[in-house]
């Protein structure tokens, strides 16, 4: 989230590995959202984000941040951002930030009969994928993959301040992690390809990513090769702390 400034509003991202060939989605709008915070009234916070996958991204190339300002209110502030790279955009988001006001505070609970992180294993594989092992991570549900599927229990193994920015951006990052899987055709026929194609978080409450969370989530729909679904990140205490909703591209094997 360290990025070097280029101009006003224009960015680049810290070279990082990821795993594969392509750039790991969730690290791009991570890094996306912090650039648009930069330029953002710190007491305005993240609401929400709206972001599509255009193209798939090279880890070992710089990734260009441009802002643009689309609003700034009182109540609302509005960014759009678009990743590059050898001047061709590969990512786009536009970003909704709120100031806090009074008002209701309900949401829907967790999953029923979900057991707590102190009763499940930690997930090895993760600290075998080179940008995973910020993350403790506990399945719900024993698998053979290799990653952890949704639900898992996830928390961020070092202590970071208090910045709902940052926490924001853990957020973004930790978010593109296994929803993908889960809108994938519901039955067994072969993969041959599964691409991100859109990705929206709805910020509710504040992130405590040194705290344990539950991730889970579920498919909607599955049509044309495209599947949907949404999900959720979960305080252990049964808040919801965000919404994620993502869309995918499914192809059988050529």
């Amino acid at each position: 989230m360290d990025l070097r400034q280029l101009g006003v509003d224009s960015f680049v991202a810290p070279m990082t590995t990821s795993w594969g060939p392509r750039m790991y989605g969730g690290l791009v709008a991570a890094q996306s959202m912090a650039a648009a915070c930069r330029t953002v009234r710190p007491e305005h916070r993240p609401q929400s984000l709206h972001a599509y996958f255009i193209l798939a991204g090279d880890p070992e190339q710089p990734l260009v941040l441009d802002v643009e300002r689309t609003r700034d209110g009182r109540s609302f502030t509005t960014r759009r951002v678009v990743a590059s790279q050898s001047g061709a955009a590969i990512f786009e988001m536009s970003a909704s930030f709120h100031r806090d006001e009074e008002g209701t505070d309900w949401s829907t609970p967790m999953p029923d009969g979900v057991s707590q992180p102190e009763e499940l294993r930690d997930f090895v594989g993760a600290t075998e994928r080179p940008s995973v092992p910020h993350f403790e991570m506990r399945p719900v549900n024993e698998s053979n993959l290799p990653f952890a599927t949704l639900p898992y229990w996830v928390r961020l193994i070092d202590t970071v301040p208090e910045d709902p920015a940052l926490t924001s951006c853990i957020l973004t990052y930790l978010s593109d992690m296994g929803v993908l899987a889960e809108a994938r055709p519901p039955d067994d026929e072969p993969i041959g390809s599964a691409t991100s194609l859109d990705h929206a978080i709805w910020f509710h409450r504040p992130y405590r990513p040194h705290e344990w969370h539950l991730f889970s989530a579920a498919s909607r729909s599955n049509r044309g090769g495209r599947g949907l679904a949404v999900g959720g990140l979960h305080h252990r205490d049964g808040s919801l702390v965000a919404t994620i909703v993502q869309e995918g591209l499914f192809r059988p094997p050529r």
